[in-house]
């Protein structure tokens, strides 16, 4: 999307300070921008506000993020508005803006007053993501077996290796592996995808279940879980032939 500026440029009696994030602040995968905004109301009467927050990618000249906040100010009065964004797990190593626009609810060509500090987004040498994990079939009998499936996504910017992807539940006894593995950087060939098979014991009891996935690196790691359900135990029932 496109950043929206004021339509009619700045205009009216609001006055507009970013406190926070400052100029020149670093940010990296999983962070949470938090955006403060201090608006003055320097008109005749109270005024309904609206604050909008972007993370603006300078090179590409696009909005990545947006947030936004509103409130009412009295006369003369200031107050502190709140935002937040998200860094994307897409976000190239680059120069961005947080870019931040107050304007009067209805009346932004009246009232209007916008600003930007500059910020960096920067990726991790080493950061293993799990983007998904899935279990077949989720439903089993004790003494069945399951099919874990697990996708890897490498979010840093090197590449890593010695990776082993695992499965377990200690309630219960159970664990499966599978290793070791590379990967390529963030962009090259990052993505991974693995099957390994747990085995349900024969002694456990009907219920629910978590099944904890870890991946270790050389690096770095990360972990996840996934839910299945035992129906009990199977019943074998007797064939009687007519005689």
């Amino acid at each position: 999307p496109d950043l929206e500026t004021c339509k009619l440029g700045v205009q009216g009696n609001l006055v507009l300070k970013i406190k926070e994030p400052d100029e020149g602040d670093k940010f990296g995968l999983d962070d949470k921008i938090n955006v403060k905004v201090d608006v003055t109301n320097h008109a005749d009467e109270k005024k309904e506000i609206v604050t909008e927050a972007y993370l603006y990618n300078i090179n590409k000249d696009e909005v990545e993020e947006e947030s936004d906040n509103d409130g009412k100010i009295s006369s003369g009065k200031k107050e502190t508005f709140e935002l937040s964004l998200n860094v994307p797990e897409d976000f190239e190593d680059d120069d961005y803006l947080i870019f931040v626009k107050v304007y009067e609810d209805g009346e932004e060509n009246l009232q209007c007053n916008q600003t930007a500090v500059g910020i960096r987004l920067e990726r991790e040498d080493n950061a293993l993501r799990i983007s998904e994990i899935t279990l077949n079939p989720k439903e089993v009998y004790a003494g069945d077996e399951i099919e874990v499936f697990v996708k890897v996504k490498n979010q840093g910017s090197d590449d890593e290796s010695g990776i082993y992807i695992s499965g377990k539940n200690s309630e219960i006894g159970i664990v499966g592996e599978t290793g070791p593995f590379e990967i390529g950087g963030y962009g090259d060939d990052d993505t991974l995808s693995k099957t390994f098979n747990i085995e349900i014991p024969e002694n456990i009891k009907q219920g629910e279940y978590n099944l904890s996935i870890s991946i270790e690196g050389e690096k770095s790691s990360d972990s996840g879980y996934a839910t299945f359900s035992v129906l009990g135990r199977k019943v074998n029932i007797p064939i009687i032939l007519p005689s």
